[in-house]
């Protein structure tokens, strides 16, 4: 139903409210039983520390201690399965609203189950008005990406953020969620802000220097392949230096082919550790076009592995004049970064740092690594002329 929305999200708006009402059900019904056993651990817990008479056994404490793991396990397990069905959302989310709209609201804790919220009847009544005069609208806590308001309502792509309040709305919790939205609404309708991300200070932001370019077709004919296939394997260069493998089976030879190629030079990023990221990157629910090889990359079945040699990265870079020095962190995440630097000496600008988020969309969203690579350039030719 996401894609076909997708497809056609004016047409089919009301599905959007639909699949909205159906996730919610799920959503609290797991909620409910993460609830549960979370009681049935602190029972288990109290039991266990518990020094009243008769003491208990080793048998009896071995059996406790295996009900906690289990129990553990199941709360672990519900909630992925919220991260899960929360994706749907997200696609739902990137479907009306421009993706670099969405980052900033991303950086904000979620809040708590949306079963516990006492606002949610207000929410829901306003989401169905919203709909009803012919609007699209997000219940942002059934997303893993919306954390500012309550409720986005879309409008030509745009995010209009709403805080729904059914009793007094002039507390200091109040005030600092109001405080909250403002700054996200001048970022993202003046290109400003004085404070984003929980930090003061200037923020501005500029266009992409063109048109986004992605390989969201080519892999998906890549995961097509290994489904298909009898090895249940594919492997495929998608650009210089840049390189797309899906397989369905465990194999750790499977990037020898490359690795050969280019030796000590590969990051390498496997997608599954991306599955339960609450980042803001385009959600693989609607990456993945078959929901059956979605399904299977959610269950761990459906492996997907990215590597970029790095090497192309300084060359092209070195091409445009500048230098790069990578730094890495265990696998590719927010903490790894870009370090690019100026190799004209007659020249004001010194250094820029490219954040994980931003690189990490290489992998997580099959960008083009040429584009990549010449957005970064951009950004450097941006600052130089600032300072010219």
């Amino acid at each position: 139903m996401l894609h076909e929305l997708q497809a056609d999200p004016i047409s089919q708006s009301n599905n959007c409210l639909y699949i909205q009402e159906e996730l919610l059900k799920r959503i609290i019904y797991v909620e409910k039983r993460s609830r549960k056993c979370r009681e049935t651990l602190k029972g288990l817990k109290r039991q266990l520390g518990s020094k009243t008479s008769p003491l208990l056994n080793n048998k009896e404490a071995g059996l406790i201690k295996a009900h906690i793991h289990q129990c553990n396990q199941r709360i672990g397990g519900y909630q992925r399965l919220l991260m899960t069905f929360k994706s749907i959302a997200d696609g739902l989310a990137f479907t009306y609203i421009d993706k670099w709209d969405i980052k900033p609201m991303v950086f904000k804790e979620s809040s708590g189950f949306i079963s516990q919220k006492k606002g949610l009847r207000s929410e829901l009544k306003f989401l169905r008005h919203v709909f009803l005069k012919g609007g699209v609208g997000i219940l942002n806590d059934l997303t893993n990406c919306l954390h500012a308001g309550d409720i986005c309502v879309a409008l030509e792509n745009r995010p209009y953020i709403f805080e729904i309040k059914s009793g007094r709305a002039d507390n200091a919790r109040v005030k600092r969620q109001r405080k909250h939205i403002e700054d996200i609404s001048n970022y993202l309708y003046f290109d400003r802000a004085d404070k984003m991300y929980g930090v003061e200070g200037d923020f501005q932001r500029f266009p992409i220097h063109s048109q986004e370019m992605n390989h969201m077709d080519k892999f998906n004919s890549i995961v097509a392949s290994a489904r298909s296939s009898t090895g249940k394997y594919c492997l495929e260069e998608i650009e210089n230096g840049l390189y797309y493998g899906a397989t369905y089976v465990e194999d750790d030879h499977m990037l020898d082919p490359i690795i050969k190629k280019h030796p000590g030079k590969l990051i390498v990023s496997m997608l599954n550790e991306w599955k339960y990221s609450t980042t803001g990157y385009y959600p693989f629910s609607l990456s993945f076009r078959d929901s059956n090889a979605w399904y299977d990359f959610c269950r761990g079945k459906l492996i997907i592995l990215i590597a970029v040699d790095y090497e192309v990265i300084q060359q092209k870079l070195l091409s445009a004049g500048l230098s790069m020095k990578y730094n890495p962190h265990p696998d590719w995440s927010s903490e790894s970064y870009l370090e690019v630097s100026n190799v004209k000496s007659n020249s004001a600008f010194t250094g820029l740092l490219i954040g994980g988020h931003f690189f990490g969309r290489l992998f997580t969203e099959f960008l083009s690594l040429d584009w990549t690579i010449q957005s970064i350039i951009d950004r450097v030719i941006r600052i130089e002329s600032k300072y010219s």
